[in-house]
């Protein structure tokens, strides 16, 4: 149903696969909750070396580009409890994508966090709330 970032994934991609440290870390600084902070600098920094040289590249041009559901009333066939997570004003979790497919799955339960960054900013409430839905 939902493509995430495709305009993004192949520019990581290409910056994974040839090597360019400043290109990929520019290209991932740009995901952060802005004005990022040192804190985030330096894990971008780190994250961005870790990728370099790995297959990691392939992910970003098959997998966020290929839309993983193709028709949303499937979904209603999903007789499980799912945790639907999405933040407001993220490009990367985006609210009205979980609002949309928390809808669609009958057992879906939405959790929209508040801007800033779902995994900087709401990191410990969002540990919180998927350990207990995964302990409930």
């Amino acid at each position: 149903i939902y493509r995430l970032w495709p305009d993004r994934a192949a520019p990581i991609a290409d910056a994974i696969d040839g090597e360019d440290l400043g290109a990929l870390t520019t290209l991932l600084a740009e995901e952060l909750p802005q004005p990022p902070d040192a804190a985030m600098l330096a894990w971008v920094g780190r994250r961005s070396r870790r990728l370099l040289g790995g297959a990691v590249s392939r992910g970003f041009r098959e997998l966020m580009l290929d839309a993983p559901v193709t028709d949303r009333h499937a979904l209603a066939a999903v007789d499980v409890p799912v945790l639907v997570i999405g933040a407001e004003g993220d490009p990367v979790h985006p609210a009205q994508v979980a609002r949309e497919l928390a809808e669609a799955l009958p057992l879906g339960r939405l959790l929209v966090f508040p801007p800033g960054g779902l995994l900087w900013a709401h990191r410990a409430a969002l540990r919180e709330e998927i350990s207990g839905f995964l302990s409930g």
